[in-house]
C-alpha cells in the first residue's frame, strides 16, 4: 500500500469509503472507514487531507476521544498558530470525553508547557506518570513544568531517573539540556547538548540546539563550525539549512542567507516550505518582486500544489495584485469548493473590489467551515468596517485576536475603530499589546503617539514618536510627530528642528513643510514661510501640494500677485486638485477683481471654448461673488468638456446641497468622489450631503476621512462635530466644534457651532 503514488491515494480512498454494491452504510462502519482513510492520509504524511477524515468520522461519532485526538494530530502536523489552536481545542474535547486517554492528556500537557502554564501541565503529565512510570513523554514533561515553576531540585532528580536508564535517543538529554539552561548552569546544558548528539548521531535537532545554544552566548563561528559539520556528517537536511541561513539572516550575511535557503529548494523542488522560507526571507529585506517571483516559480513548478499556490495568491492580494490573484483563487475554489481558505482568499478578493456584500458572503462561509481560522475573522471585520458597521467589526477583530494573539494587524485595526468612536483608553490597551509582542512595531507607536497628540498629552506622544524614530530613522513620521507634540508644547524651536528633519528623510514631505510653515506665520514671520517653502520646492519641483502651500504662504505674505501666478501654476500641474481652484476664488473675492476676472476668463474661453480652467475659474469666480445660478452654469460646461472633472462635479454637488437640491447633489458629489476619493474637500461634500439627509452614520465616516487629511479645515472639523452631535456622541461633538472655533472664528456655521456648544455645556 505504501507505494501508491500521492495522486492516486484520494481516489482509491474515498472509492472504499463505500462505493461495493452492498456496502454497509451504518454510522459505526462509515466512522471506521472515515478513521482509517484519516489514519492513511498521516502515513502519507497529507494533513490536511487526513484532517478532513477525522472531521467526517466525528459527524458520525461526536463523542470519539480517538477521532478528536487524531483530528489534533492532524491540526499539529499542519503546523501554524492558528492550527494548534485548532489542536488544543480538540486535545480538550478528547480528554472531556475520556479522561483516561494518555496521548490526549500527553498532548495537552505539552501545549500548557508551550504557553507557560507549568502548573496545567505538570498535574497532567503528574497523571500519567503515576499511573506509567515508565513513561518517558511523561517524565520529561513534568521535569520541564518542574523547571519552568523554578523547582530545579525536583527537575533534576525526574531527568536524573530517567536519563540513568540510558535512553537510546536524544530527546531527553535535550529536555535535560534545557533544563540546565533555566537554571542558569551553561556547563551542564552544554554538555547535555553534546550527550544528546552521540544518543542519537544521525537526528538534525541535537546539532542545530547545540548551534543555538553557542549563538545565545555570541559564540557565531563556533556556531556556524557546529552547522556546517552536521552537513557533513549527516547530510544535507532541510532542517539543518534552514536553521543556517537563519543564521545567516541574524548575522545580517543577506548573499549567504540567499544561496542557503535556494539550496533548500534545490534538494527539494517539491516542498512548498522551502519556497515559503525563500519568499519570507525576500519580504522581510524588503525584495518584494523576488518574494512574488520566487511564489510563482513554485506554482509552475508544482502545478498540483495547492499550499503553494494558497501562499502565492495571499502574496499577490497583499501586494494589491488582485487580477493576477484572481487566477490562482479561481483554480483553489475550482478544486476544494468549500475549503475554508480559498473562500478566505475570495472574500479578500471581493473586499478589494468593493464588492462588499459578496466578501461578506464569501468570509462567513469560510467561518462556518472552519471557525478558528484566525485571519477569516480579521477580513471580515474590515469588510463591516467598510460598511461603517462597527460592532460587528469589533466583534471579528476581537475573535481574530482571541484565535490568534499574534495578528498584530487585527489589534491595530481593533484600535483604529476604536479611536473613531472615541474609546481612546481601549485603543490604547489594545496598541500596548502589539507593543508587548513586537516592540519594534511602527504603526502602533505612531498610532498611540497621535492618540496622545488628539488628546493633548504632548509629553507622552513624544515619548511614542522618539521610540519610533528609534525603531525606523529613516521613516520621517517619527520626526513629524514629535515636531507636532514640541508645538503643543509650545516649543517652536524643537518643532522646527524636527519638521526639518522630516523633510531631510523625505524632501516631498508636504505635511511637515505645511507645519514648518505655520511655525513661521504663526511667530510673525509670513515671508520666512514663503522663502522656506520656495526652497522645498526647489528640490521637489512640480509637486502641486507644496505650490498649493506656497500660494497660501504668499497670500498670508500679502504677496497677491504671486500667489494668484502659484495657483494657476498649480491648477496647470494638477487640474483635478480642488483646492488651488477655490483659494484663487477666494483671492480674487478678496482682492474685489471680479469684473476684471470675468472679463479676462471671456476672453480665454472666446479663443479656445474647450478650455476647462477657462470655464473652472470663470465658475468659481461667480461662485465667489454669490452668483450661483452662473456659477453653476459654467460647472456644467465644464462636466461636458470632461464628465470625469472631479472639481467641477464636486463644486456643483454643493451648489446644489445648498440650494436644498440634495437628490440632484448626492451623485454629482459621489462621482466626484469615485473619480478622486483622496480629496478630502470631496469627501466633506459626500459626508455634508449625507448629514442634510439624515444618514449620520454614513456622514460622520465621510467627515472622519476629511478631518483625518485636513485637520487645520475649520468648515470640516465642524461639519465632522454637527455630524457626531446628530448621532448622539456629545463627547465627540464636543471636541470637533472646539477645534473648528479655534481654528477659525467665521466660517459658515460657526455661529450653530457655539450654540451646540454651549447647549453640551461648554463655557467659551
Amino acid at each position: 500500500m505504501k507505494s501508491i503514488s500521492k495522486v492516486l491515494l484520494p481516489i482509491l480512498l474515498a472509492f472504499s469509503l463505500c462505493a461495493l454494491p452492498g456496502c454497509d452504510k451504518s454510522p459505526e462502519k462509515m466512522f471506521e472507514n472515515h478513521m482509517g482513510a484519516g489514519k492513511e492520509f498521516t502515513s502519507f504524511s497529507q494533513h490536511i487531507e487526513a484532517a478532513r477524515e477525522f472531521r467526517a468520522a466525528i459527524q458520525f461519532q461526536p463523542n470519539s476521544a480517538e477521532a478528536h485526538y487524531q483530528l489534533a494530530l492532524s491540526y499539529l502536523n499542519m503546523g501554524g498558530r492558528t492550527n494548534a489552536l485548532a489542536a488544543f481545542r480538540e486535545l480538550s474535547k478528547a480528554f472531556n470525553l475520556n479522561g483516561a486517554h494518555k496521548g490526549a492528556r500527553l498532548k495537552l500537557a505539552e501545549m500548557y508547557l508551550g504557553s507557560r502554564s507549568y502548573d496545567e501541565a505538570a498535574r497532567l503529565a503528574e497523571g500519567v506518570y503515576k499511573e506509567d512510570g515508565g513513561s518517558q513523554d511523561a517524565k520529561m514533561i513534568l521535569a520541564l513544568a518542574s523547571a519552568g515553576k523554578k523547582d530545579f531540585t525536583k527537575a533534576i532528580a525526574i531527568m536524573n531517573e530517567l536519563l540513568a536508564a540510558g535512553p537510546n535517543n536524544s530527546r531527553p538529554y535535550m529536555a535535560a539540556a534545557a533544563i540546565y539552561m533555566a537554571k542558569s548552569d551553561l556547563p551542564m546544558a552544554e554538555e547535555h547538548l553534546k550527550k544528546a548528539i552521540r544518543a542519537e548521531s544521525s537526528n538534525p535537532a541535537p546539532r542545530i540546539a547545540l548551534a543555538d545554544f553557542l549563538i545565545r552566548q555570541g559564540k557565531y563561528p563556533e556556531a556556524e563550525s557546529e552547522l556546517k559539520r552536521a552537513l557533513v556528517d549527516i547530510g544535507e537536511k532541510t532542517e539543518i539549512l534552514s536553521a543556517l541561513a537563519k543564521y545567516y539572516v541574524s548575522t545580517r550575511r543577506v548573499a549567504d542567507a540567499e544561496n542557503t535557503f535556494r539550496k533548500i529548494i534545490e534538494l527539494d523542488p517539491e516542498r512548498a516550505d522551502g519556497y515559503a522560507m525563500l519568499s519570507g526571507f525576500y519580504l522581510a529585506i524588503h525584495r518584494v518582486e523576488d518574494a512574488l517571483s520566487t511564489y510563482k516559480t513554485a506554482v509552475e513548478k508544482n502545478q498540483d500544489s495547492i499550499a503553494i499556490r494558497k501562499k502565492y495568491a495571499e502574496l499577490l492580494i497583499n501586494t494589491k495584485r488582485a487580477e493576477e490573484a484572481a487566477e490562482h483563487v479561481d483554480v483553489i475554489i475550482r478544486k476544494e469548493p468549500h475549503g475554508f481558505v480559498g473562500l478566505y482568499l475570495r472574500g479578500r478578493l471581493k473586499a478589494a473590489e468593493k464588492k462588499t456584500a459578496e466578501a461578506i458572503a464569501d468570509l462567513q462561509a469560510s467561518i462556518k467551515e472552519e471557525p478558528d481560522y484566525a485571519m477569516s475573522h480579521f477580513a471580515l471585520g474590515l469588510a463591516y468596517k467598510d460598511r461603517n458597521n462597527d460592532e460587528q467589526a469589533k466583534a471579528e477583530f476581537r475573535e481574530a485576536v482571541k484565535l490568534d494573539p499574534a495578528i498584530d494587524a487585527a489589534r491595530l485595526a481593533l484600535a483604529s475603530v476604536y479611536i473613531e468612536n472615541g474609546d481612546v483608553n481601549f485603543a490604547l490597551d489594545e496598541l500596548k499589546r502589539v507593543l508587548a509582542q513586537d516592540s519594534s512595531n511602527l504603526a502602533a507607536m505612531l498610532t498611540a503617539g497621535n492618540i496622545h497628540l488628539s488628546e493633548k498629552r504632548p509629553a507622552k506622544a513624544a515619548s511614542y514618536f522618539k521610540l519610533a524614530m528609534a525603531a525606523a530613522p529613516d521613516d520621517p513620521r517619527g520626526h513629524s510627530g514629535l515636531g507636532t507634540a514640541y508645538m503643543q508644547l509650545r516649543n517652536a524651536p524643537a518643532a522646527l528642528a524636527e519638521f526639518e528633519k522630516a523633510l531631510v528623510l523625505d524632501p516631498a514631505d508636504a505635511r511637515s513643510l505645511t507645519m514648518l510653515a505655520n511655525i513661521y506665520v504663526f511667530t510673525g514671520k509670513p515671508r520666512a514661510a514663503v522663502a522656506r517653502v520656495k526652497e522645498q520646492i526647489e528640490k521637489t519641483p512640480d509637486n502641486p501640494w507644496m505650490l498649493h502651500l506656497l500660494g497660501k504662504m504668499q497670500v498670508t505674505a500679502d504677496e497677491t500677485e504671486a500667489a494668484e501666478a502659484t495657483f494657476k501654476r498649480t491648477i496647470a500641474l494638477k487640474p483635478d486638485f480642488v483646492e488651488p481652484y477655490l483659494d484663487l476664488g477666494a483671492l480674487y473675492s478678496r482682492r474685489g477683481s471680479f469684473e476684471e476676472s470675468v472679463s479676462r476668463y471671456k476672453e480665454a474661453i472666446k479663443a479656445r471654448p474647450d478650455s476647462l480652467p477657462g470655464h473652472m475659474l470663470l465658475a468659481l469666480a461667480y461662485e465667489s461673488k454669490g452668483d450661483l445660478e452662473n456659477a453653476a452654469g459654467y460647472y456644467k460646461r465644464v462636466l461636458r468638456i470632461n464628465p470625469k472633472f472631479a472639481p467641477a462635479a464636486n463644486n456643483l454637488a454643493w451648489i446644489y446641497s445648498g440650494q436644498g437640491r440634495l437628490d440632484e447633489a448626492m451623485p454629482l458629489a459621489e462621482r466626484a468622489m469615485e473619480l478622486d476619493p483622496d480629496d478630502p474637500l470631496i469627501s466633506d461634500t459626500l459626508g455634508w450631503i449625507y448629514y442634510k439627509k439624515s444618514a449620520y452614520l454614513k456622514a460622520v465616516s465621510l467627515l472622519k476621512e476629511s478631518a483625518g487629511k485636513r485637520p487645520d479645515n475649520a468648515n470640516i472639523r465642524y461639519h465632522l462635530g454637527m455630524a457626531y452631535y446628530k448621532r448622539g456622541d456629545k463627547k465627540l461633538a464636543k471636541v470637533e466644534l472646539l477645534a473648528a472655533l479655534n481654528l477659525k472664528k467665521d466660517f459658515q456655521g460657526w455661529q450653530e457651532a457655539e450654540a451646540v456648544l454651549k447647549e453640551l455645556g461648554v463655557k467659551r
